[in-house]
């Protein structure tokens, strides 16, 4: 029982920094900026260096809290390609915007495309994550873990499903503006 209360205060220390990134990102995307995504990214870094290391190396060795210490750094380590992304998304809308998509009356499919690229990759990094969160819920995981777990999963699954559907646009677009080859 003093393992297992001891493992969830220790998860418990790393899904704070967690929480406070959800808590950064939880704006709209029209309100994050480098900044918000920097910090949160700083925080995804504070949980993970909290997952390494001889205490969790000896938790990793007790039953119960292995799967909850696994499951907390699997998510975590998977979060860093879906903050990359987000970031890279993020920098080439803000050119794209500060450029302009439209030049001269015609919409710049370069541009698009590039976009397009950048939605696929944060799709797919939310696909990845989807997969980690799945494969570590079990009934191995301490209800907090487990609650906390389920709703990442949730949001992740919608984020998800939405960017499928803008990389899907974006992917048509060029064909319905009428582009050569598209």
């Amino acid at each position: 029982i003093v393992v297992v209360l001891g493992a969830g205060l220790y998860v418990a220390g790393a899904i704070g920094p967690l929480r406070e990134a959800q808590a950064i990102l939880s704006k709209s995307a029209a309100e994050i900026d480098e900044g918000d995504l920097d910090e949160a990214r700083s925080k995804v870094d504070e949980a993970r260096s909290r997952l390494v290391g001889f205490p969790a190396g000896v938790l990793s060795l007790v039953p119960v809290a292995r799967q909850n210490v696994a499951a907390v750094k699997g998510i975590t380590d998977e979060l860093v390609p879906v903050m990359s992304a987000a970031r890279e998304f993020h920098d080439m809308s803000q050119k794209a915007l500060a450029e302009g998509l439209i030049r001269s009356g015609s919409v710049d499919l370069d541009a698009l495309e590039r976009l397009s690229t950048a939605l696929g990759r944060q799709e797919a990094s939310l696909q990845n994550l989807l997969s980690e969160i799945e494969e570590h819920r079990s009934g191995w995981l301490l209800p907090p873990v487990w609650e906390e777990v389920t709703e990442l999963r949730d949001r992740t699954g919608e984020l998800q499903a939405q960017a499928l559907r803008a990389h899907d646009g974006a992917e048509i677009a060029p064909s319905l503006m009428g582009a050569e080859g598209a």
